[in-house]
């Protein structure tokens, strides 16, 4: 609290929204996660022990950049490029005439691929909404395609709070303050950059604003449409859904004090459920049931065999790697055929580094680059900690393992009897109960309608569709 006795939570409104929900998914992910996975380095840092060179920009260093209260990037070089990425956007709001905003974070995002290429099927008329990268941005400045950037810089602290931290931990303290400080200068960069976008704006003749749910960085220019009168649909990219992932289930937090899309495209009635029982800031009408943005064939898995032997390990970024490793070692030394899936968006070498393992045992391990019923006709086991593969394998009917690590992401499907927790000291143990396979019903989870129909109904209606005389109005519903 401050020295007012205002909770923190309470002393972020601007321009009719509460700003500190926006930032609950950096706290949770980029200070809070970090610091318990690091803590016993962090904690050497802040006592002033230990100094660190890096490698690398990734997760370590930027808690100690947090922590350092160091600024991010070069002065100079972010005006500029802060004033490159208000040219872009005003030469694209003044060059394409589109209705559909399409909230996606690269032109390559694995996750809205599928998105993409129905909606460029459907013919439809859009400007991308995207990360601002400095190529791509020197590269669209030329080539002038629909690419609208969002992001920006605020150069002063608008809010400037002072708050007592009391009691605790003093290495604690350090983080908490230092994360206050850094949230009031992202909150005012987006009060900023909410701003840019309603002028960008005014005057034109958008009426969707749609995309991937993101709960990160859309904030500013997500409100910027509702107060531009432009309605809001998101759609599900992943199994974010449940009581762990602290900025969808937005515990404390009023749902009065939080405003995200007006409407929320869902997999199924299963994730629909997840956040109305975990969460107080949803409503019931807010759901659509509609398609999944990742297609997968349920009609053939196959039946587990009486001596389970194949073993599906996904990559997974956010999990204990090196513990996760050590089991596909005893995976190995126990004669299970271990088949690893990478993600498409890091280099495989990158991936299979991760979990520190000997060459000898990642010589043995068969790379799968897809999922194919006829390949998950030979799986007989998938495992994970975090990933949302394993619910889009769960209607495959295999045996599902959440291996034990301190990542507790996917333990209420052991709870809910869809997945077994197996320990590493247990693995030369497993009786027959842990190779008992899931059974759920596909639709629950994943609603069989094509992508296009749910593009069509829900996203497009009423919007602009390109045809052979030119743009034209249509309802999509009476086709």
């Amino acid at each position: 609290r401050d020295a007012e006795g205002n909770c923190i939570k309470d002393n972020y409104w601007r321009k009719g929204y509460n700003w500190f929900p926006t930032m609950v998914n950096f706290l949770y992910g980029h200070v809070f996660f970090a610091y318990v996975k690091y803590k016993s380095l962090a904690d050497r840092f802040i006592d002033g022990d230990v100094q660190f060179e890096f490698e690398n920009k990734a997760d370590f260093h930027r808690l100690v950049t947090l922590i350092e209260g160091k600024p991010e990037g070069n002065f100079m070089k972010k005006r500029i490029f802060d004033f490159l990425l208000r040219l872009n956007n005003w030469v694209v709001m003044k060059k394409f005439d589109a209705e559909l905003l399409f909230f996606r974070y690269t032109p390559d995002d694995f996750r809205t691929a599928r998105a993409k290429k129905v909606l460029d099927e459907l013919q439809a008329n859009y400007i991308e909404v995207l990360a601002p990268d400095r190529k791509l941005l020197l590269s669209n400045l030329v080539r002038r395609k629909p690419y609208y950037f969002f992001g920006g810089l605020a150069f002063k602290n608008i809010f400037g709070h002072s708050y007592r931290i009391e009691g605790g931990d003093p290495c604690k303290k350090v983080l908490f303050a230092m994360a206050i400080r850094r949230i009031e200068e992202m909150m005012s960069s987006f009060v900023k950059e909410y701003r840019r976008h309603c002028a960008a704006m005014k005057g034109k003749n958008l009426k969707t604003f749609y995309g991937i749910d993101d709960t990160h960085v859309v904030y500013p220019i997500l409100y910027a449409c509702q107060r531009s009168g432009i309605r809001t649909i998101t759609h599900q990219h992943g199994a974010a859904y449940n009581r762990k992932h602290a900025s969808y289930i937005m515990e404390g937090i009023r749902k009065e004090d939080y405003k995200w899309f007006e409407k929320i495209i869902v997999w199924g009635k299963y994730w629909k459920r997840l956040l109305l029982d975990n969460s107080k800031v949803y409503s019931d009408d807010m759901f659509i049931e509609g398609a999944s943005l990742f297609e997968f064939n349920y009609s053939n898995g196959g039946e587990v065999r009486c001596q389970p032997r194949n073993i599906l390990v996904p990559y997974e970024f956010l999990t204990n790697t090196y513990k996760v490793g050590r089991f596909i070692m005893k995976f190995i030394d126990l004669g299970y055929n271990v088949h690893f899936k990478p993600r498409t968006d890091e280099a495989l070498n990158d991936q299979l580094e991760a979990y520190c393992l000997p060459e000898a045992y990642v010589e043995k391990m068969k790379v799968v680059p897809h999922i194919t019923p006829e390949f998950m006709q030979t799986i007989d086991i998938v495992t994970g900690t975090m990933t949302t593969l394993v619910y889009q394998l769960l209607p495959y009917h295999k045996v599902t393992w959440i291996l034990d690590t301190e990542y507790r992401y996917l333990d209420h499907l052991v709870e809910e009897g869809l997945a077994h927790k197996v320990r590493y000291e247990d693995l030369d143990t497993l009786d027959e109960r842990y190779f008992k396979k899931t059974e759920v019903q596909a639709r629950d989870f994943f609603n069989p309608e094509p992508l296009e129909e749910t593009l069509r109904k829900h996203v497009l209606h009423g919007a602009s569709v390109a045809g052979e005389k030119g743009m034209h109005s249509v309802d999509i519903t009476t086709i």
